[in-house]
């Protein structure tokens, strides 16, 4: 497995776990409106670990190696 696919597997899990937050989110929002839940607690480290991935694989997929560089 390349760098590159690698890169484009970080993205793919970054826009997963967006989404499955974003679900999450709506769910909870709706009980939120509908029975007794008065609060909750995030933690900070789920809502960063998608973008990490987004950016560690754009880094991935955007480098190109020297030796790459060098011959075009």
């Amino acid at each position: 497995m390349t760098k590159r696919e690698t890169g484009f597997l970080l993205i793919g899990l970054g826009f997963g776990l967006m989404f499955s937050i974003a679900a999450i989110v709506e769910v909870l929002l709706s009980l939120y409106r509908s029975a007794f839940i008065t609060a909750y607690s995030w933690d900070k480290v789920v809502l960063l670990v998608p973008i990490l991935l987004l950016v560690i694989g754009g880094i991935l997929v955007l480098h190109t190696p020297k030796s790459e560089r060098s011959s075009n």
